[in-house]
């Protein structure tokens, strides 16, 4: 916990864009993204998970529909 992993990192363990898909959201659930800081991470693990234009925006929908 002294030293978090880098979205890079992350994306580095997701060998398909199910994967990928999966490993945002579940960064997604365990942060809060009303934290500036928090909110570049996600945007850092969007782009370093190289997940298709519009995608994480649609997981943000279903994530707070279910909350």
């Amino acid at each position: 916990m002294s030293r978090p992993a880098t979205a890079s990192q992350i994306a580095l363990l997701a060998a398909n864009r199910e994967q990928a898909a999966e490993l945002y959201a579940a960064a997604r659930l365990a942060i809060n993204p009303d934290e500036p800081s928090e909110q570049e991470f996600l945007e850092s693990l969007e782009e370093a998970l190289r997940l298709p234009a519009g995608f994480a925006a649609e997981l943000e929908k279903q994530i707070t529909a279910s909350a």
